[in-house]
């Protein structure tokens, strides 16, 4: 099972190339993509906080993709926050995982190239660290992204081409259903040594899944760790709400199934329960919704839409242990 959509595709200024969209299958122009839908969410929080829009990725939007996100967005306003809570959370996160010594991040399904993004974030700490921080292995990258999404993976491909660090990252095409075919890609084409601490991403994937698949993937792929490793998670959560605000928020999830990935909010509860094995150690604050996790005291100041939003995604970093003698046995 291949995790892409079964309609939608990406423009770029200039365009992917025409062989690329020669390639996709009939109809993707016709039905909403939620990556550019979720691009489109951040793109215009990120023009109404600063003005400014760091890394263009898209110049414009696609119509189907725009008409949705803003009847999304009309249904429950709130919404179009958590993306921001997303990629701001994962910035914090990586930079985490950068201080506590680890240089290789794997970003399961990223999303659309944005200033969050993990390339961006480590692109940053480069620059703040010093050059020798970044992977002088010819075969080796700080970041690997596998995305099997055609328009997406377009999108990431322009990206690379002005990345601001030379061999920043590498971007795989593979199937995140499958974590022994992903181990074999990451180990055979971009040199990742799984002997060593990598940070896995898994923002925005596993609420995609039922809860007995998510829960699978990620004991597959924390089998692949080694010991000191560290898996990013955001998923989204049914929780408690004021009725009105949960009305909203049910409307929005339910015209969400109209696009590319639907999604599957868990109760806390079921994202907690992910991480209930010995093998993990999930790090302070524990699981919280994700604007709460090791907030940045100079961030843009919270909206009221952000406190509607916030607990409805919830995010939490957790570290691979090393195994007990009786874990061994």
């Amino acid at each position: 099972m291949r995790l892409t959509p079964d309609v939608g595709t990406i423009s770029t200024r200039p365009s992917p190339s025409t062989a690329m969209l020669d390639e996709l299958p009939d109809g993707y122009l016709d039905q909403p993509h939620s990556g550019r839908i979720v691009h489109h969410w951040q793109r215009r929080h990120r023009i109404q906080d600063s003005g400014t829009d760091a890394i263009p990725a898209t110049e414009w939007t696609p119509s189907p993709d725009r008409m949705a996100a803003e009847r999304i967005r009309d249904l429950w306003p709130a919404v179009s926050r958590l993306p921001v809570h997303s990629h701001e959370f994962v910035r914090r996160a990586t930079t985490a995982a950068w201080d506590a010594g680890i240089r290789q991040f794997v970003d399961l399904h990223p999303g659309m190239p944005s200033e969050g993004s993990v390339p961006a974030v480590i692109a940053d700490l480069i620059r703040r660290n010093g050059p020798n921080q970044a992977s002088s292995n010819h075969r080796t990258r700080n970041a690997l992204l596998v995305q099997a999404d055609p328009p997406v993976r377009a999108h990431w491909q322009r990206y690379q081409d002005r990345a601001p660090v030379p061999r920043l990252f590498d971007l795989l095409d593979g199937d995140v259903c499958d974590p022994r075919h992903i181990n074999d890609l990451l180990c055979e084409e971009s040199g990742v040594d799984i002997m060593r601490p990598v940070c896995l991403i898994l923002a925005g994937l596993l609420h995609q899944f039922h809860r007995d698949q998510a829960a699978a993937l990620l004991r597959d792929y924390q089998a692949l760790l080694a010991p000191g490793s560290m898996c990013v998670l955001t998923h989204l959560a049914v929780v408690p709400a004021d009725p009105a605000v949960a009305r909203r928020a049910r409307r929005a999830h339910i015209a969400f199934k109209a696009t590319s990935h639907p999604v599957r909010p868990a109760t806390p509860q079921a994202v907690a329960d992910l991480f209930a094995t010995p093998s993990w150690a999930v790090l302070e604050p524990g699981i919280v919704p994700a604007f709460q996790w090791r907030p940045d005291p100079v961030a843009t100041p919270h909206t009221k839409h952000d406190g509607q939003a916030g607990p409805f995604l919830l995010a939490a970093v957790a570290r691979k242990n090393r195994p007990s003698f009786r874990q061994r046995k």
